[in-house]
């Protein structure tokens, strides 16, 4: 008599198959996610902080503003919009969290430290952002070096980039 019908074996060797085949695809979409979100916040640093570069570099106290402060007109993301240096939505970051934003004159006046504070993001991240800001916005001027470093705790991941103005 043959048996034209799959055994029970066979059918469970193909659930098992399709099981770990899922698995697989589960796992390489969340690492895919993660990787797009991380990518997008750092467009987002970078992004922001070309706005607060240009904010700093055109900035004449009195004309640009009725603020005499360079550094408190150009860390405001209303102000960065207003004046059209920003144009896209900066204070959400892709983990949904805020960011905060801080800008401030290191004692050699040429140097600006733009720091960004980011809510919800996981600390590998954080620290991989880290790593590329030091790799990029790494700032010496006479003889000093200003450098990004992360601050990570449960709630924020927070790195500085410094610019030359």
């Amino acid at each position: 008599m043959k048996n034209k019908g799959l055994g029970l074996i066979q059918i469970l060797l193909v659930i098992a198959l399709s099981a770990v085949i899922a698995l697989a695809a589960t796992r390489y979409y969340s690492e895919v996610k993660i990787t797009q979100k991380a990518t997008a916040l750092w467009q987002q640093a970078v992004t922001i902080t070309n706005a607060v570069s240009q904010c700093v570099s055109s900035f004449k106290p009195g004309q640009t503003t009725t603020t005499s402060s360079m550094t408190d007109y150009c860390q405001s993301f209303s102000n960065l919009k207003k004046a059209g240096y920003l144009t896209v939505a900066a204070q959400t970051n892709p983990w949904e969290g805020s960011n905060g934003l801080g800008v401030s004159q290191q004692s050699d006046s040429t140097v600006i430290k733009v720091w960004i504070g980011a809510d919800l993001v996981p600390s590998n991240i954080c620290d991989k952002l880290n790593m590329k800001a030091q790799e990029i916005y790494t700032v010496t001027q006479n003889g000093t070096t200003y450098t990004g470093l992360t601050n990570m705790n449960s709630t924020k991941c927070a790195f500085n980039l410094y610019i030359t103005q």
